[in-house]
């Protein structure tokens, strides 16, 4: 979706469209965590808190993963020479997408208190 056509930008197109993909996929199980337990379904989250140390392990772990998805994302639209509406791209990328993690992140800690 993001490289649309072959030219000298297609491959930080496709790193900003992996790695976002990447991020959305993994938010989404992080969201949905514990309605997939308690239903049994997949999620790719959940092996990993149950080998966890601890609740804040887990939760710093699952941080990171997030964050490295995103500063891959971020580091590839960097390189495009974006000159129209940029403000408002690193606004979601560095900003946006971060407040949709606090609110999940916030949400758990209160069904969980």
């Amino acid at each position: 979706v993001f490289a649309w056509r072959r030219d000298e930008w297609e491959t930080e197109l496709r790193k900003i469209g992996f790695f976002l993909g990447k991020f959305i996929y993994l938010m989404d199980a992080y969201e949905d965590m514990d309605q997939d337990s308690k239903n049994g379904s997949y999620n790719v989250f959940l092996f990993r808190k149950k080998e966890a140390e601890s609740k804040e392990a887990f939760e710093a772990d699952a941080h990171q993963v997030l964050q490295l998805m995103m500063a891959e994302c971020s580091r590839a639209f960097e390189k495009l020479p974006i000159l129209e509406n940029v403000e408002i791209l690193r606004n979601i990328l560095y900003s946006g997408v971060w407040c949709r993690y606090e609110a999940a992140r916030r949400k758990k800690e209160k069904e969980n208190a």
